[in-house]
């Protein structure tokens, strides 16, 4: 029982506070030939410095895994138990093999796009038992490694409260308990290995709605989740899509392994929350670009908005045209919304008119108004008609007899409160009954597209060529029917301003006709 006494001292001798019941119950069980009695008063002056650091230790396991860069965890959880299968006895006596063949350590599982959080198993050395752990790692609090014998396969290092156990092989190893001379006892260590798991997700950051994509590469055998406020659906082998995901911060955890063993890794992601923003539109007027948008944001960061190729940071556009206009809105961590925005022309006025000469006064001719109107009645507009600048009429349409054959230029000016639009067109008042457009406006809109020449009669032949000032010839015809659509050599379009146009043409009766002049181009 000496040797009883040296390990019994050497445990207790740094204690200062006295130990719970279940250390003198296993005395009593460990050691029957002295009564329980007998050691209290053999080694009262132990007990009473003895200290609380006695009793059952709930071990947690932890498989160190490398640290990554990105905002996920790994935690692996371990179990320590007894082996029911076995029990504990001594081995004193017995002839025992140092030198067993156990395998080289196994490299530990890496992960990706992870970080490892890790807690040692730990048990107190009076609380020791053939056990079963996660891992390749045993720390024994208390345990004097002087006083143990283990094979090979086992390496021990003293710690500050007593000795890590670690293994280089998984599965059943045996640590010997000694006195300093002889083995005293005996316990079997299962270390069981830990499922290998490597797992990646697509982002962190997640705009409003997104799904989460998750990479999964490892020998796991189950992977189980841990909520089930979102839905995941596996794509294929290791591949999985997390949708459903609400906004905030969600902590995602995968489980693989068996309950005993088992590898956690979390992913803490965050999704945006959804757009709050408001449009306001301010109406183009009397079509002068003057068009605006402002976007406004609510509960979010908004970082920038983009129509077409200008940005704005404030989310205000200015000086447009009435259209349908495409809204990118980037808000959050580049998380982008899209938005159509419509912009309405108010009160909107296009003068237009079509010249018509009689058929049987060449000096009289009949001017149709066609102006446009949006958002105004036409009883709302004033319409005022010029003949080389004086005022001839304020009719909706308007009759004129030119006093003799020359070039006038007849004007219509539109007014609708603040808005006002003007269309003219030179006419022509000769013999040979030719009316020509003096401007014409190839935008699209169905009114003035093209430059349209008529001829009150009939032509044998017809030739029109029309120059830039710099003599470059954009177009020709030769049929009254073919008209101008504003494109040099129809490819290009022809910038605005002015155009000079040269007409040769016979009569019915063999004459030669020439006219010249000029012609406005305005979009």
């Amino acid at each position: 029982m000496n040797d009883f006494d040296n390990i019994l001292k050497q445990k207790l001798e740094n204690l200062t506070e006295t130990p719970p019941a279940e250390v003198f119950e296993k005395v009593k069980k460990n050691y029957p030939k002295r009564s329980f009695s007998d050691i209290v008063s053999a080694y009262k002056y132990y007990f009473i410095s003895a200290a609380v650091i006695l009793g059952v230790v709930a071990v947690v396991v932890a498989v160190s895994l490398p640290k990554s860069d990105t905002n996920t965890d790994i935690v692996q959880t371990n179990n320590t138990t007894p082996d029911a299968s076995e029990s504990k006895t001594s081995e004193a006596g017995n002839s025992l093999n140092f030198n067993s063949n156990l395998s080289q350590p196994e490299s530990e599982p890496q992960t990706q796009s992870s970080k490892l959080i890790t807690q040692p198993n730990k048990v107190d050395v009076l609380n020791l038992n053939d056990t079963i752990i996660c891992g390749n790692e045993l720390l024994v609090e208390g345990l004097d490694v002087n006083m143990t014998k283990y094979s090979s396969a086992l390496n021990l290092s003293k710690t500050a409260s007593g000795v890590k156990v670690l293994c280089s092989s998984y599965g059943r190893h045996t640590l010997y308990l000694t006195n300093g001379k002889n083995v005293v006892d005996s316990v079997r260590i299962t270390f069981e290995k830990p499922e290998e798991i490597r797992a990646t997700a697509s982002k962190t950051q997640l705009c409003y709605g997104e799904d989460l994509q998750i990479v999964a590469d490892g020998s796991a055998s189950k992977i189980s989740w841990n909520d089930d406020s979102y839905s995941v659906r596996k794509i294929d082998a290791g591949n999985y899509e997390i949708s459903g995901l609400q906004p905030g911060g969600t902590s995602i955890v995968m489980t693989v392994g068996k309950p005993s063993c088992a590898s956690i890794v979390k992913f803490d992601v965050h999704m945006s929350g959804k757009p709050d923003y408001t449009v306001m539109t301010v109406a183009n007027y009397c079509s002068g670009n003057n068009g605006r948008i402002v976007v406004t944001p609510g509960n979010m960061q908004m970082n920038y908005c983009k129509l077409n190729s200008s940005i704005s940071r404030n989310g205000t556009f200015t000086s447009l045209n009435a259209g349908t206009y495409p809204i990118e809105i980037n808000y959050a961590n580049s998380c982008v919304a899209y938005d159509t925005v419509k912009i309405e022309d108010k009160v909107s006025v296009k003068a237009a008119f079509a010249s018509r000469k009689s058929a049987f006064d060449d000096l009289a001719y009949e001017f149709q108004n066609t102006t446009k109107l949006n958002d105004v009645g036409s009883s709302d507009v004033e319409y005022e008609w010029l003949v080389n600048g004086a005022r001839e009429s304020a009719e909706y349409n308007f009759e004129y007899d030119f006093p003799s054959a020359g070039s006038y230029k007849v004007e219509l000016v539109c007014k609708a409160g603040e808005c006002e639009s003007r269309y003219s067109e030179n006419v022509v008042v000769t013999a040979t009954k030719f009316r020509i457009p003096n401007i014409f406006t190839p935008n699209g809109d169905g009114i003035g597209d093209n430059f349209d020449i008529q001829y009150n009669g009939v032509l044998q032949k017809y030739q029109l060529n029309i120059y830039t000032k710099g003599g470059q010839l954009v177009f020709q015809a030769s049929n009254i029917e073919n008209s101008w659509n504003g494109k040099i050599n129809g490819n290009n379009e022809a910038a605005e301003g002015v155009y000079f146009y040269v007409i040769t043409a016979t009569g019915e009766q063999g004459e030669s006709i020439t006219q010249k002049g000029t012609v406005q181009l305005k979009r």
